[in-house]
């Protein structure tokens, strides 16, 4: 069977090392090993106190609760609009008049701007609650409620080709050590080195993801550390630093995931496929389309493309096991399907794509 490998990610490039130079975000972030430390941080700067409640949409990974509640907070969840993705603002006033909040949590999910936003912050901004964004799947943003969003939280790889890396943004600064070159090779380059070399073989026959889910099933859990919240802020290295603030490469991916997206939401509306509408301001992580049959992922998978489910199996496990009280959150979690799509994606992997979501619907072979 013929098949064409599609990353899920766009993969460091060697070319991206040469304009790594003393360019300072110290302005915008404090860097942390992962987004869920960030916020943990976040929190503690903002002097919002261990057994505080935080809200927090039912809809997220499991990493955010575990977090929050190792740290001592209070999880109080809020269920979304599966139409929308975010909750409505009825459910969120009764949420707020019910409950002592601390904080709010608020998901760009696959790099959608929130919508309806300018409601749904007017309730926080009368009774003086922080507005956090979780801007980990969106990186790329730029949105119209920037301006009055004081703290937001990233988790840098999950959008660009950089290592592991969450941050929040804040006003002061945070210093870059511009030797941090072989660190950086070895805590990504290494790590990811091998996977990127298969991917440039296109035509394998084979589904690296068949290959990756085996190793990937062949270590326990078991032998994995125990959760650590680790809450010192990290100096990151010049590679780094200069990613995040080239914007000719920045404005390069922005153009690139919409017009990718457009293509695909073209080609899958008329295979019968319900892709998530882009507005003008989204920059999309992922192509996610409302997929049903509970096969689709392993499907386009077998086939080369780095479908997964977000946050699949790793939905927090009360909210998993409480279809009850959380019947939104685990129709999204069961039924959005994530294709790759990324500014790496070239027109045969498009192509692709359209074709194994033809077979699929029985109109290509």
């Amino acid at each position: 069977m013929f098949v064409r490998n599609v990353a899920s990610r766009s993969a460091f490039k060697i070319r991206y090392l040469k304009t790594y130079s003393s360019a300072d975000l110290g302005s915008k972030y404090r860097f942390f090993p992962t987004g869920s430390t960030a916020l943990i941080k976040l929190l503690e700067n903002l002097h919002i106190s261990n057994g505080s409640s935080i809200l927090i949409p039912s809809f997220i990974c499991d990493s955010v609760t575990s977090a929050l509640e190792c740290s001592g907070y209070k999880v109080v969840f809020i269920e979304p609009d599966r139409n929308q993705l975010w909750p409505e603002v009825s459910s969120l006033r009764q949420v707020v008049e019910r409950n002592k909040i601390g904080a709010v949590l608020f998901v760009e999910y696959f790099g959608f701007e929130i919508r309806g936003f300018s409601e749904i912050f007017k309730i926080f901004e009368a009774k003086g609650i922080p507005i956090i964004i979780d801007r980990c799947h969106s990186s790329l943003l730029v949105t119209n409620y920037d301006s009055r969003v004081q703290y937001k939280i990233f988790s840098f790889s999950k959008s660009l080709p950089v290592p592991r890396l969450g941050a929040y943004e804040m006003s002061t600064g945070v210093s870059v050590e511009k030797s941090n070159l072989v660190s950086f090779i070895t805590l990504f380059l290494v790590k990811n080195l091998l996977f990127s070399i298969l991917f440039q073989i296109k035509y394998t026959g084979i589904s690296l993801f068949t290959i990756r889910d085996w190793l990937m099933a062949l270590r326990s859990r078991a032998l994995d550390p125990p959760p650590n919240i680790n809450l010192k802020s990290l100096k990151v290295g010049a590679p780094v630093v200069s990613i995040l603030s080239d914007q000719f490469f920045l404005r390069r991916c922005r153009r690139r995931r919409r017009a990718c997206y457009q293509r695909l939401t073209r080609h899958a509306e008329l295979l019968g496929f319900e892709p998530l509408k882009l507005y003008s301001n989204d920059v999309p992580q992922a192509f996610v389309i409302k997929g049903e049959d509970s096969a689709i992922v392993e499907r386009l998978r077998a086939r080369g493309i780095g479908a997964y489910r977000w946050p699949g199996p790793n939905i927090p496990e009360v909210v998993r096991n409480d279809t009850e009280n959380y019947p939104e959150a685990n129709i999204l979690a069961s039924s959005l399907v994530c294709i790759p799509l990324h500014e790496d994606l070239k027109l045969p992997d498009l192509d692709w794509i359209i074709k194994v979501l033809g077979s699929i619907k029985g109109r290509y072979r």
